[in-house]
């Protein structure tokens, strides 16, 4: 299964797959999954919040505006979850929950996670706001599923979304300050 990722990433952080041939370039970069077990619950967890994390952590800011960059080695050394870890009813589970997430338009994480779409200087961005119960419904269902097979409980995973929404904020603030 090919899946495409961004090179680039401001507060929206997915990975696609492509139900037709899509060409990959110096912005787009592909990646196929080598193992066969599960594919299609591999592409769910590269979408999950954690991932997002990964990478909020893991990726250079080089850019203006705050971008977050990742070079090809470096999505190549991406912290990635394995299917693998999941029970065939957390992956058949996962997977009812990504088919609802990936038929809409992914929103900012600040949306994602619940929060009011940023305004211009994020200053209505609070990570006081950010609780499991105000995420998207189809978000946090994908995400449960993940963090039931990391063994998180609920103050661990509220504590995810906060360190998700606090890196992408603080790394967009700065970027507006100079």
């Amino acid at each position: 299964m090919l899946f495409l990722t961004n090179r680039f990433f401001n507060d929206r952080l997915f990975f696609a797959f492509p139900e037709m041939p899509s060409v990959e370039d110096q912005t787009f970069y592909g990646g196929i999954f080598h193992k066969d077990i599960a594919k299609g619950s591999q592409i769910a967890l590269l979408n999950s919040t954690v991932e997002a994390l990964f990478a909020s952590l893991l990726g250079r800011v080089a850019l203006g505006e705050g971008v977050l960059q990742y070079a090809v080695y470096e999505m190549g050394r991406l912290i990635i979850l394995e299917a693998s870890i999941l029970t065939s009813s957390q992956r058949d589970r996962l997977a009812k929950a990504f088919d609802k997430v990936a038929k809409r338009e992914i929103k900012s994480i600040f949306e994602e996670l619940g929060l009011p779409k940023p305004n211009r200087d994020y200053s209505n961005i609070n990570l006081g706001d950010v609780s499991l119960d105000k995420v998207l419904r189809d978000r946090r269902q994908l995400d449960k599923v993940v963090f039931e097979a990391l063994e998180l409980t609920e103050n661990e995973q509220l504590e995810v979304y906060r360190a998700v929404v606090e890196l992408v904020k603080n790394r967009l603030v700065k970027a507006g300050s100079v």
